[in-house]
Protein backbone atom coordinates (compact mmCIF):
# COMPACT_ATOMS: atom_id res chain seq x y z
CA UNK A 1 0.00 0.00 0.00
CA UNK A 2 1.33 3.17 -0.94
CA UNK A 3 2.58 5.30 2.13
CA UNK A 4 1.38 8.61 1.27
CA UNK A 5 -1.44 11.18 0.40
CA UNK A 6 -1.95 14.18 -0.40
CA UNK A 7 -5.78 15.04 0.41
CA UNK A 8 -7.51 18.38 -1.26
CA UNK A 9 -10.52 19.12 0.41
CA UNK A 10 -13.03 22.48 -0.31
CA UNK A 11 -16.67 23.66 -0.28
CA UNK A 12 -18.01 23.90 -3.84
CA UNK A 13 -20.55 26.17 -4.17
CA UNK A 14 -23.24 26.71 -7.40
CA UNK A 15 -23.37 30.08 -8.79
CA UNK A 16 -26.18 28.64 -11.23
CA UNK A 17 -28.99 25.70 -11.16
CA UNK A 18 -28.02 22.49 -11.48
CA UNK A 19 -29.04 19.44 -13.31
CA UNK A 20 -27.41 16.06 -12.77
CA UNK A 21 -30.24 13.58 -13.86
CA UNK A 22 -31.27 10.39 -11.78
CA UNK A 23 -32.90 9.05 -14.74
CA UNK A 24 -35.98 8.94 -13.34
CA UNK A 25 -39.45 10.81 -12.62
CA UNK A 26 -42.90 10.72 -11.53
CA UNK A 27 -46.08 12.38 -11.92
CA UNK A 28 -45.03 15.95 -10.55
CA UNK A 29 -41.72 16.10 -12.66
CA UNK A 30 -40.28 14.91 -15.58
CA UNK A 31 -36.46 14.69 -15.00
CA UNK A 32 -35.32 14.45 -11.32
CA UNK A 33 -32.16 15.28 -10.01
CA UNK A 34 -29.74 12.59 -8.04
CA UNK A 35 -30.26 12.15 -4.63
CA UNK A 36 -29.05 10.05 -2.20
CA UNK A 37 -30.87 7.31 0.13
CA UNK A 38 -31.87 10.13 2.48
CA UNK A 39 -33.35 12.36 -0.43
CA UNK A 40 -30.56 14.58 -0.42
CA UNK A 41 -29.39 15.82 -3.67
CA UNK A 42 -25.31 15.14 -4.39
CA UNK A 43 -22.83 15.36 -7.00
CA UNK A 44 -21.78 12.26 -8.15
CA UNK A 45 -18.10 11.34 -8.27
CA UNK A 46 -18.03 10.49 -11.95
CA UNK A 47 -19.67 13.71 -13.15
CA UNK A 48 -16.49 15.77 -10.87
CA UNK A 49 -13.78 13.81 -12.20
CA UNK A 50 -15.27 13.83 -15.84
CA UNK A 51 -15.00 17.90 -15.88
CA UNK A 52 -11.72 18.16 -13.82
CA UNK A 53 -10.38 15.44 -16.76
CA UNK A 54 -11.74 17.95 -19.15
CA UNK A 55 -10.61 21.10 -17.72
CA UNK A 56 -6.92 19.81 -17.42
CA UNK A 57 -7.05 18.20 -21.08
CA UNK A 58 -8.05 21.56 -22.59
CA UNK A 59 -5.04 23.31 -20.68
CA UNK A 60 -2.13 20.74 -20.63
CA UNK A 61 -1.26 17.73 -23.41
CA UNK A 62 -2.87 14.55 -23.83
CA UNK A 63 0.25 12.74 -21.93
CA UNK A 64 0.27 14.93 -18.99
CA UNK A 65 -3.76 14.38 -18.75
CA UNK A 66 -3.31 10.66 -19.00
CA UNK A 67 -0.44 10.77 -16.52
CA UNK A 68 -2.33 11.99 -13.79
CA UNK A 69 -6.06 10.72 -14.68
CA UNK A 70 -4.93 7.16 -16.13
CA UNK A 71 -5.22 5.55 -19.43
CA UNK A 72 -4.19 2.14 -19.69
CA UNK A 73 -3.63 1.85 -15.99
CA UNK A 74 -5.57 3.36 -12.93
CA UNK A 75 -5.74 7.05 -12.14
CA UNK A 76 -3.47 8.52 -9.17
CA UNK A 77 -6.91 10.24 -7.65
CA UNK A 78 -9.43 8.76 -5.94
CA UNK A 79 -12.70 11.46 -5.82
CA UNK A 80 -15.40 10.78 -3.40
CA UNK A 81 -18.95 11.40 -3.60
CA UNK A 82 -19.68 15.32 -3.28
CA UNK A 83 -22.08 15.53 -0.28
CA UNK A 84 -24.24 18.54 0.85
CA UNK A 85 -23.29 20.62 3.52
CA UNK A 86 -26.35 22.84 3.38
CA UNK A 87 -30.19 22.05 3.69
CA UNK A 88 -31.19 21.95 -0.21
CA UNK A 89 -34.72 22.61 -1.54
CA UNK A 90 -34.81 21.59 -4.87
CA UNK A 91 -36.71 23.81 -7.56
CA UNK A 92 -39.02 23.08 -10.58
CA UNK A 93 -38.54 24.27 -14.25
CA UNK A 94 -40.74 24.55 -17.04
CA UNK A 95 -38.71 23.88 -20.35
CA UNK A 96 -40.36 24.40 -23.65
CA UNK A 97 -39.16 23.59 -27.77
CA UNK A 98 -39.53 26.30 -29.89
CA UNK A 99 -40.71 26.03 -33.84
CA UNK A 100 -37.83 28.08 -35.37
CA UNK A 101 -40.03 29.20 -38.12
CA UNK A 102 -43.03 29.94 -36.75
CA UNK A 103 -41.56 31.71 -33.39
CA UNK A 104 -44.00 29.24 -31.12
CA UNK A 105 -44.50 26.08 -28.83
CA UNK A 106 -43.69 23.11 -30.79
CA UNK A 107 -46.95 21.08 -29.47
CA UNK A 108 -46.38 18.22 -27.19
CA UNK A 109 -43.11 19.78 -26.19
CA UNK A 110 -43.34 21.11 -22.65
CA UNK A 111 -41.82 19.55 -19.55
CA UNK A 112 -40.41 20.05 -16.38
CA UNK A 113 -37.25 19.49 -14.89
CA UNK A 114 -36.09 19.16 -10.95
CA UNK A 115 -32.74 21.53 -10.79
CA UNK A 116 -30.69 22.23 -7.39
CA UNK A 117 -30.88 25.73 -6.58
CA UNK A 118 -27.64 28.68 -6.88
CA UNK A 119 -25.81 28.83 -3.21
CA UNK A 120 -26.01 25.07 -2.48
CA UNK A 121 -22.86 24.20 -1.10
CA UNK A 122 -20.79 20.45 -1.46
CA UNK A 123 -17.75 19.08 -0.25
CA UNK A 124 -14.79 18.19 -2.01
CA UNK A 125 -12.02 15.28 -1.02
CA UNK A 126 -9.80 14.42 -3.20
CA UNK A 127 -7.11 11.72 -2.68
CA UNK A 128 -3.71 11.67 -4.46
CA UNK A 129 -1.69 8.52 -4.33
CA UNK A 130 1.47 10.26 -3.84
CA UNK A 131 4.48 8.16 -5.30
CA UNK A 132 7.89 8.64 -5.85
CA UNK A 133 7.75 10.63 -8.60
CA UNK A 134 7.75 14.44 -7.95
CA UNK A 135 6.04 15.42 -11.57
CA UNK A 136 3.19 13.37 -10.52
CA UNK A 137 2.74 15.07 -7.60
CA UNK A 138 2.86 18.67 -9.17
CA UNK A 139 0.59 17.72 -12.30
CA UNK A 140 -2.14 16.86 -9.31
CA UNK A 141 -1.18 20.52 -7.52
CA UNK A 142 -1.09 22.30 -11.27
CA UNK A 143 -5.07 20.80 -11.43
CA UNK A 144 -5.95 22.11 -8.02
CA UNK A 145 -4.64 25.83 -8.79
CA UNK A 146 -6.65 25.44 -12.22
CA UNK A 147 -9.73 24.64 -10.71
CA UNK A 148 -9.24 27.14 -7.35
CA UNK A 149 -8.64 29.99 -9.95
CA UNK A 150 -11.68 29.70 -12.44
CA UNK A 151 -15.56 28.84 -12.71
CA UNK A 152 -16.30 25.97 -14.35
CA UNK A 153 -19.94 23.79 -15.44
CA UNK A 154 -21.02 20.37 -14.00
CA UNK A 155 -23.92 18.66 -15.40
CA UNK A 156 -26.82 19.27 -17.56
CA UNK A 157 -27.27 22.31 -19.78
CA UNK A 158 -23.67 23.48 -19.08
CA UNK A 159 -23.59 25.80 -22.09
CA UNK A 160 -26.94 27.49 -21.21
CA UNK A 161 -25.85 28.22 -17.42
CA UNK A 162 -26.04 25.33 -15.63
CA UNK A 163 -24.08 23.87 -12.97
CA UNK A 164 -21.46 27.08 -12.63
CA UNK A 165 -19.43 26.49 -9.68
CA UNK A 166 -16.56 27.88 -7.83
CA UNK A 167 -14.20 26.38 -5.00
CA UNK A 168 -13.35 28.32 -1.73
CA UNK A 169 -11.67 27.20 1.30
CA UNK A 170 -9.38 25.04 -0.26
CA UNK A 171 -7.03 23.15 1.58
CA UNK A 172 -4.18 20.41 0.97
CA UNK A 173 -3.56 17.81 3.54
CA UNK A 174 0.24 15.81 3.27
CA UNK A 175 -0.55 12.45 4.94
CA UNK A 176 2.11 10.28 5.71
CA UNK A 177 0.83 6.77 7.16
CA UNK A 178 3.90 5.59 8.74
CA UNK A 179 2.65 8.03 11.40
CA UNK A 180 -0.18 6.42 13.26
CA UNK A 181 -2.29 9.50 14.11
CA UNK A 182 -2.36 10.63 10.73
CA UNK A 183 -3.20 7.16 9.33
CA UNK A 184 -6.32 7.04 12.20
CA UNK A 185 -6.95 10.47 10.74
CA UNK A 186 -7.55 9.68 7.12
CA UNK A 187 -9.55 6.76 7.83
CA UNK A 188 -11.84 8.72 9.92
CA UNK A 189 -11.66 11.65 7.73
CA UNK A 190 -10.44 13.73 10.35
CA UNK A 191 -8.95 16.71 9.48
CA UNK A 192 -8.94 18.93 12.48
CA UNK A 193 -5.35 18.26 13.30
CA UNK A 194 -2.31 21.08 13.42
CA UNK A 195 -0.39 19.33 10.90
CA UNK A 196 -2.02 20.08 7.36
CA UNK A 197 -0.70 22.51 4.94
CA UNK A 198 -3.11 25.33 3.45
CA UNK A 199 -2.70 24.75 -0.29
CA UNK A 200 -1.37 28.69 -1.13
CA UNK A 201 1.97 26.40 -1.91
CA UNK A 202 -0.14 25.68 -5.25
CA UNK A 203 0.22 29.30 -6.32
CA UNK A 204 3.60 29.09 -7.31
CA UNK A 205 2.52 26.60 -10.06
CA UNK A 206 2.20 29.05 -13.34
CA UNK A 207 -1.34 28.57 -15.35
CA UNK A 208 -0.63 27.66 -19.16
CA UNK A 209 -1.06 30.91 -20.81
CA UNK A 210 -4.66 29.61 -22.93
CA UNK A 211 -7.60 30.72 -24.12
CA UNK A 212 -10.01 28.72 -26.13
CA UNK A 213 -13.08 31.72 -25.55
CA UNK A 214 -13.91 34.58 -27.44
CA UNK A 215 -16.29 36.17 -25.27
CA UNK A 216 -19.03 39.32 -25.58
CA UNK A 217 -19.76 41.11 -22.08
CA UNK A 218 -23.21 43.44 -22.12
CA UNK A 219 -24.58 45.82 -19.68
CA UNK A 220 -27.85 46.24 -20.45
CA UNK A 221 -31.25 48.56 -19.12
CA UNK A 222 -34.94 47.27 -19.84
CA UNK A 223 -36.90 49.40 -21.42
CA UNK A 224 -40.32 48.74 -19.68
CA UNK A 225 -41.20 45.15 -18.35
CA UNK A 226 -39.68 41.34 -19.02
CA UNK A 227 -41.44 37.99 -17.95
CA UNK A 228 -39.80 34.70 -17.77
CA UNK A 229 -42.56 32.67 -17.65
CA UNK A 230 -42.61 30.31 -14.29
CA UNK A 231 -46.03 28.63 -13.62
CA UNK A 232 -45.09 26.69 -10.28
CA UNK A 233 -44.29 28.91 -7.58
CA UNK A 234 -47.08 31.67 -7.05
CA UNK A 235 -50.58 30.88 -5.65
CA UNK A 236 -51.59 34.74 -6.55
CA UNK A 237 -51.24 35.02 -10.60
CA UNK A 238 -51.19 32.13 -13.16
CA UNK A 239 -48.08 32.78 -14.22
CA UNK A 240 -44.94 34.72 -12.37
CA UNK A 241 -41.54 35.51 -13.43
CA UNK A 242 -39.09 33.10 -13.00
CA UNK A 243 -36.65 33.13 -9.29
CA UNK A 244 -34.05 30.95 -7.96
CA UNK A 245 -33.36 30.76 -4.54
CA UNK A 246 -35.43 33.60 -4.11
CA UNK A 247 -33.93 36.45 -6.96
CA UNK A 248 -35.22 37.32 -10.28
CA UNK A 249 -33.32 35.64 -12.57
CA UNK A 250 -33.26 35.72 -16.64
CA UNK A 251 -32.64 31.96 -17.45
CA UNK A 252 -29.40 30.93 -19.96
CA UNK A 253 -32.00 28.73 -21.96
CA UNK A 254 -34.01 31.80 -22.78
CA UNK A 255 -30.87 33.90 -23.72
CA UNK A 256 -29.50 30.97 -25.89
CA UNK A 257 -32.66 30.67 -27.96
CA UNK A 258 -32.85 33.79 -28.28
CA UNK A 259 -29.86 33.99 -29.94
CA UNK A 260 -29.88 30.78 -31.78
CA UNK A 261 -33.38 31.95 -33.54
CA UNK A 262 -31.47 35.65 -34.83
CA UNK A 263 -28.66 34.19 -35.79
CA UNK A 264 -30.86 31.17 -38.46
CA UNK A 265 -33.13 33.83 -39.10
CA UNK A 266 -29.27 35.89 -40.04
CA UNK A 267 -28.40 32.98 -42.24
CA UNK A 268 -32.01 32.50 -44.33
CA UNK A 269 -31.87 36.26 -45.12
CA UNK A 270 -28.44 35.84 -46.74
CA UNK A 271 -30.04 32.45 -48.39
CA UNK A 272 -26.79 30.65 -47.00
CA UNK A 273 -26.84 27.39 -48.82
CA UNK A 274 -26.61 24.92 -45.36
CA UNK A 275 -27.82 27.27 -42.23
CA UNK A 276 -28.83 23.62 -40.20
CA UNK A 277 -25.20 22.35 -40.55
CA UNK A 278 -24.15 26.07 -39.10
CA UNK A 279 -26.44 26.14 -36.39
CA UNK A 280 -25.29 22.53 -35.31
CA UNK A 281 -21.67 22.95 -35.37
CA UNK A 282 -22.27 26.10 -33.26
CA UNK A 283 -25.36 25.45 -30.91
CA UNK A 284 -25.23 21.92 -31.01
CA UNK A 285 -27.96 19.37 -32.19
CA UNK A 286 -29.77 16.26 -30.08
CA UNK A 287 -29.84 13.96 -33.45
CA UNK A 288 -29.66 10.38 -32.58
CA UNK A 289 -27.29 10.20 -35.68
CA UNK A 290 -25.07 13.43 -34.96
CA UNK A 291 -24.96 14.15 -31.29
CA UNK A 292 -23.32 17.40 -30.54
CA UNK A 293 -22.75 19.77 -27.72
CA UNK A 294 -22.87 23.58 -28.63
CA UNK A 295 -20.37 25.67 -28.45
CA UNK A 296 -21.66 29.03 -27.26
CA UNK A 297 -21.80 29.61 -23.57
CA UNK A 298 -24.66 31.63 -22.13
CA UNK A 299 -24.82 31.85 -18.12
CA UNK A 300 -28.14 32.34 -15.58
CA UNK A 301 -28.09 36.26 -14.68
CA UNK A 302 -30.06 37.99 -11.87
CA UNK A 303 -32.08 40.95 -13.16
CA UNK A 304 -31.42 43.97 -10.62
CA UNK A 305 -33.48 47.71 -9.77
CA UNK A 306 -37.42 45.99 -10.99
CA UNK A 307 -40.75 45.38 -9.13
CA UNK A 308 -42.56 42.45 -9.78
CA UNK A 309 -46.22 43.90 -10.76
CA UNK A 310 -49.60 41.80 -11.11
CA UNK A 311 -51.61 42.17 -14.21
CA UNK A 312 -54.49 41.40 -15.10
CA UNK A 313 -55.62 40.47 -18.56
CA UNK A 314 -58.43 38.87 -20.84
CA UNK A 315 -58.50 36.98 -24.27
CA UNK A 316 -60.33 39.25 -27.21
CA UNK A 317 -62.61 37.44 -29.48
CA UNK A 318 -61.66 38.54 -32.65
CA UNK A 319 -64.83 38.25 -34.16
CA UNK A 320 -67.06 40.03 -32.09
CA UNK A 321 -64.67 42.22 -30.35
CA UNK A 322 -66.08 40.91 -26.95
CA UNK A 323 -64.12 38.76 -24.14
CA UNK A 324 -63.86 35.31 -24.43
CA UNK A 325 -66.09 33.79 -21.47
CA UNK A 326 -63.45 32.47 -19.14
CA UNK A 327 -60.49 33.77 -20.02
CA UNK A 328 -59.76 36.30 -17.38
CA UNK A 329 -55.95 35.73 -16.95
CA UNK A 330 -53.12 37.20 -14.55
CA UNK A 331 -49.41 37.21 -14.77
CA UNK A 332 -46.20 39.05 -13.11
CA UNK A 333 -43.81 40.93 -14.93
CA UNK A 334 -41.25 42.19 -13.81
CA UNK A 335 -40.82 46.47 -14.75
CA UNK A 336 -37.89 48.85 -14.80
CA UNK A 337 -38.11 51.50 -11.29
CA UNK A 338 -34.25 53.14 -12.88
CA UNK A 339 -34.25 54.11 -16.42
CA UNK A 340 -31.05 53.87 -18.38
CA UNK A 341 -29.66 52.51 -15.27
CA UNK A 342 -28.07 48.76 -15.24
CA UNK A 343 -30.47 45.95 -14.46
CA UNK A 344 -28.40 43.25 -16.43
CA UNK A 345 -25.02 42.01 -17.19
CA UNK A 346 -24.24 39.55 -19.75
CA UNK A 347 -21.77 37.40 -20.96
CA UNK A 348 -21.41 34.79 -24.39
CA UNK A 349 -18.33 32.83 -24.59
CA UNK A 350 -17.61 30.68 -27.40
CA UNK A 351 -15.02 27.93 -27.48
CA UNK A 352 -12.95 28.05 -30.29
CA UNK A 353 -14.88 30.29 -32.96
CA UNK A 354 -14.65 30.10 -36.86
CA UNK A 355 -14.26 34.11 -38.52
CA UNK A 356 -17.91 33.81 -40.01
CA UNK A 357 -19.11 32.77 -36.53
CA UNK A 358 -17.88 35.86 -34.29
CA UNK A 359 -20.07 37.66 -37.41
CA UNK A 360 -22.74 35.95 -36.39
CA UNK A 361 -22.78 36.86 -32.70
CA UNK A 362 -21.52 40.01 -33.46
CA UNK A 363 -24.76 40.95 -35.20
CA UNK A 364 -27.32 38.88 -32.90
CA UNK A 365 -25.46 40.92 -30.36
CA UNK A 366 -25.69 44.37 -32.29
CA UNK A 367 -29.36 43.76 -32.82
CA UNK A 368 -30.18 42.91 -28.95
CA UNK A 369 -28.09 46.23 -28.15
CA UNK A 370 -29.89 48.15 -30.01
CA UNK A 371 -33.45 46.91 -28.46
CA UNK A 372 -34.32 44.99 -32.17
CA UNK A 373 -34.25 41.79 -30.51
CA UNK A 374 -36.52 40.95 -27.37
CA UNK A 375 -35.76 38.10 -24.26
CA UNK A 376 -39.18 36.40 -22.12
CA UNK A 377 -42.47 35.85 -22.81
CA UNK A 378 -45.52 38.15 -24.67
CA UNK A 379 -43.18 39.56 -27.25
CA UNK A 380 -46.00 40.69 -28.90
CA UNK A 381 -47.00 42.90 -26.69
CA UNK A 382 -43.60 45.35 -26.00
CA UNK A 383 -42.27 43.06 -23.30
CA UNK A 384 -38.51 41.91 -23.16
CA UNK A 385 -36.70 45.14 -25.12
CA UNK A 386 -33.17 45.98 -23.70
CA UNK A 387 -31.43 49.23 -24.32
CA UNK A 388 -27.50 48.95 -24.53
CA UNK A 389 -25.21 50.56 -22.03
CA UNK A 390 -21.90 49.12 -22.85
CA UNK A 391 -20.70 46.41 -25.04
CA UNK A 392 -17.20 44.70 -24.55
CA UNK A 393 -15.38 42.24 -27.23
CA UNK A 394 -12.72 40.18 -25.50
CA UNK A 395 -9.91 37.62 -27.01
CA UNK A 396 -10.58 38.52 -30.58
CA UNK A 397 -7.87 37.48 -32.72
CA UNK A 398 -7.68 39.31 -35.72
CA UNK A 399 -4.50 39.73 -37.97
CA UNK A 400 -3.06 43.28 -38.44
CA UNK A 401 -1.57 45.49 -41.38
CA UNK A 402 1.72 43.62 -40.94
CA UNK A 403 -0.28 39.89 -41.14
CA UNK A 404 0.16 39.15 -37.33
CA UNK A 405 -1.66 37.73 -34.80
CA UNK A 406 -3.86 40.26 -32.36
CA UNK A 407 -6.23 40.28 -29.50
CA UNK A 408 -7.95 43.66 -29.34
CA UNK A 409 -10.10 44.64 -26.45
CA UNK A 410 -13.17 46.65 -27.74
CA UNK A 411 -15.37 48.85 -26.15
CA UNK A 412 -18.95 49.95 -27.49
CA UNK A 413 -21.23 52.27 -26.00
CA UNK A 414 -23.57 52.69 -29.20
CA UNK A 415 -23.19 51.50 -32.61
CA UNK A 416 -24.47 54.56 -34.50
CA UNK A 417 -22.19 56.88 -33.83
CA UNK A 418 -19.88 55.19 -31.35
CA UNK A 419 -18.09 53.05 -33.22
CA UNK A 420 -14.11 54.13 -34.29
CA UNK A 421 -13.11 53.16 -38.00
CA UNK A 422 -10.23 51.57 -36.09
CA UNK A 423 -12.62 48.75 -34.47
CA UNK A 424 -14.46 49.29 -37.92
CA UNK A 425 -11.78 48.15 -39.60
CA UNK A 426 -11.67 44.50 -37.18
CA UNK A 427 -14.68 43.81 -36.88
CA UNK A 428 -15.80 44.45 -41.00
CA UNK A 429 -14.25 41.33 -42.24
CA UNK A 430 -15.83 39.18 -39.96
CA UNK A 431 -18.92 40.27 -41.01
CA UNK A 432 -17.63 39.59 -44.70
CA UNK A 433 -17.07 36.35 -44.03
CA UNK A 434 -20.46 35.29 -43.01
CA UNK A 435 -21.25 35.09 -46.97
CA UNK A 436 -18.12 34.78 -48.51
CA UNK A 437 -16.44 31.78 -46.19
CA UNK A 438 -19.99 29.77 -45.85
CA UNK A 439 -20.98 29.15 -49.28
CA UNK A 440 -17.17 28.89 -50.13
CA UNK A 441 -16.39 25.90 -47.97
Amino acid sequence: MNQKRVIFNAKLELLAPLLISSGNSNIDVDIQVIKDSNGIPFIPATSFIGVLKSIFSENYDTNKSNKLFGFDFQSSIKCHDLKSLNIINTEIRDGIKIDRKTNITKDGSKYNYEVVPFGSKFNIILEFYKENEKQDEELFKSLLTLICNSKFNIGAKTTSGFGRVQISEPKVYELDFSNREQFEAWLEYDFSKTWFNNNKETENYILPEKNHYFNITMDLSLKNSIIIKDYNSNIYSDAQSLKSNGKYVISGTSFKGVLSNRIEKILNTLDIKNPKKIMDELFGTEEKENTRKGRVFVDEYFIENIVPEIQNRVKIDRFTGGTINSALFNNTPLWNTHQDEKNLSVEIRVKKPKQHEIGLLLLACKDLFEGDLTIGGEKNIGRGVFKGLELNINNLSYKNQNNEEKLKPIKITSFKNNVSKEHKKILEPFIQSIKENINNA
